[in-house]
């Protein structure tokens, strides 16, 4: 069923439910705006930024408690797309993804650390 024929009772797609998050949103709105990235590559950190969340804070909804993820997250979110068999490529992505929203984050004031730096190897 596409977006525009869901139903309202339906759980929306987990990167629907985490743009809902005021963080989430702020960074979609900064990447458009300030940094004039594409729809495609907005749509891409929002998928990817989900994933994470999905991972950290399996069955919650927004808002997320940016703050609490440290480097063990960010590891486990890297060995995820390992297990999964995920091109290199691809997780450097998602891993770069994750690392400008945590700047994002820091930019803003609401966290004080970016646990995704010297995430280095990804194979």
């Amino acid at each position: 069923m596409s977006k525009a024929m869901a139903k309202p009772s339906e759980t929306p797609a987990p990167a629907e439910a985490v743009s809902k998050d005021p963080a989430v949103a702020g960074f979609m709105e900064y990447l458009e705006a300030e940094r004039n990235a594409s729809e495609h590559t907005v749509e891409a950190y929002l998928g990817d930024i989900a994933e994470f969340c999905k991972l950290t804070w399996p069955g919650k909804a927004p808002p997320y408690p940016w703050k609490v993820p440290d480097r063990f997250a960010a590891r486990r979110f890297l060995a995820s797309f390992q297990k999964k068999g995920q091109a290199a490529a691809s997780a450097r992505r998602r891993m770069s993804a994750m690392r400008s929203f945590y700047r994002f984050l820091i930019r803003e004031g609401t966290v004080k650390n970016n646990p995704f730096t010297d995430r280095k190897s990804v194979v």
